[in-house]
């Protein structure tokens, strides 16, 4: 059997500064059935210098220009449709793969071809995003537990649609994931010719790949690092309202680009509304009415139950609930259910207070030059770093699936039942200023163990 080709998609658009690095980092992948798709979303000639210079270092780069400058959904949909592999994945121009998990993958599909394949991250923070202007990295035991297995494509969808996760980065995900072309294309076929059917693309695909999957490849490590840097479009309209004027210029921007996309005139959404919860629904709603889930139904008390615990755990997200009006059929319900669950909030100001920004000294921030201070602060250095930490060459991928430790399960345990159980008083805790911000981000990190 011959070796899978794994396309890497990398969409971009003015962020030569990121995209350098993260090219220049791919090189460290050495296996030739990879090609590296730049989808450049109408960049100016800098942007387009360097990817021609990385190309000249590494063939397996190809450059693909979106033909206008378009909306993220709009230039994710023209990447995919450049690739040629037999596996696709995105990251971002600040993202990168850890050292030789590519190279393992090509053996591994090529032993074992699955559907998708699913992994856990590292989160590396730029210092153009830090809070004190110097990079660090999330890293703590349970992401590298090691192993991988072949997981029932079923038993995830089940949960999805139950609200057994606690969101679509739990999900099979092709940003910073892996799907088979035939996923690709079944998906297509199925949504009139596009992958990404909402103006949201990553929140829409990642609660529906699932169902079009019979196994996947659960990764029990860090394959892939998502480099948060700078001014995400994404990331600034998420977090809602911010002081930042840089941030918000780019939210608007992004909210701007989607209203003008040609899916997103075909639909009826809610760009104001930065609910994951409620994005997801929508995308499982959309994915009843495409057929594509069979008898299976996403209860609306039970997603309510979960947007509301989400906004408990994300106020910042509130006030736009007390402004929109019902587009969807099943929006007049999920409006007033949410404005009886927060009485007076809109009359507030939520600023978004992001977390991630802030280093601590204990687990699990690590400094990037704490770990070796001849690596550059960025995500080629986060990568060098977690060699360093983790041990040289790609043996720990093979070991036998090591469950998490008894403490590591009982705080992801504690922390999923906290929000389900008591999502007001959870808020109130996870949100208190006295809430140390390494805790903060433990807690988080112990989502990602898909054995809790």
């Amino acid at each position: 059997m011959t070796k899978p080709l794994i396309s890497i998609v990398i969409p971009t658009r003015n962020r030569p500064d990121t995209l350098e690095v993260c090219l220049r980092a791919m090189r460290h992948h050495k296996s030739e059935a990879i090609e590296i798709v730049v989808q450049d979303n109408c960049s100016e000639q800098e942007t387009v210098d360097i990817i021609q210079a990385a190309a000249k270092l590494d063939p397996r780069i190809r450059y693909s220009r979106a033909p206008y400058p378009s909306s993220q959904r709009h230039n994710f949909e023209h990447g995919l449709a450049a690739t040629r592999g037999d596996y696709l994945s995105i990251i971002g121009d600040d993202d990168g793969y850890s050292m030789g998990s590519l190279d393992w993958l090509v053996e591994r599909l090529q032993k074992s071809p699955v559907d998708a394949v699913r992994w856990n991250l590292l989160h590396y923070i730029w210092p153009s995003l830090s809070a004190d202007g110097e990079g660090f990295m999330d890293y703590c035991a349970p992401m590298i537990n090691g192993g991988s297995s072949i997981e029932s494509g079923v038993a995830m969808a089940s949960n999805i649609i139950e609200t057994r996760t606690n969101g679509s980065w739990e999900h099979i995900c092709v940003y910073h994931g892996m799907i088979s072309r035939g996923v690709y294309e079944r998906m297509k076929a199925m949504q009139d010719g596009q992958f990404f059917a909402y103006p949201i693309p990553d929140i829409y695909v990642h609660n529906i790949i699932a169902f079009f999957c019979k196994e996947y490849l659960q990764v029990n490590d860090i394959v892939s690092i998502y480099g948060a840097s700078g001014y995400s479009a994404g990331a600034s309209w998420s977090n809602g309202k911010t002081t930042d004027e840089k941030a918000s210029a780019e939210a608007k921007r992004w909210v701007r680009e989607n209203q003008v996309d040609p899916v997103a005139q075909s639909l009826q959404w809610h760009p104001e509304i930065r609910s994951g919860r409620y994005h997801e629904f929508v995308a499982l709603k959309m994915a009843e009415a495409w057929g594509m889930r069979g008898g299976q139904k996403p209860d609306l008390e039970v997603w309510i139950k979960a947007m509301i615990a989400e906004l408990e755990m994300n106020p910042v997200r509130l006030p736009a609930w007390f402004s929109v009006q019902p587009k969807m059929p099943y929006d007049a319900e999920i409006i007033s259910r949410i404005k009886a669950a927060f009485p007076g909030a809109h009359a507030a100001e939520k600023v978004a207070v992001d977390n991630r920004r802030a280093f601590n000294e204990k687990l699990p921030s690590t400094r990037v030059k704490s770990v070796n201070p001849a690596l550059e602060d960025d995500v080629e250095g986060a990568m060098f770093a977690l060699q360093e930490l983790t041990g040289p060459g790609t043996s720990r991928f093979d070991k036998p699936v090591r469950k998490a430790s008894g403490s590591v399960k009982l705080v992801s345990q504690l922390a999923n039942y906290g929000r389900k159980l008591a999502p007001g008083l959870s808020s109130r805790i996870f949100n208190s200023r006295f809430m140390p911000v390494w805790l903060w981000r433990y807690i988080k990190m112990t989502q990602f163990d898909p054995k809790k």
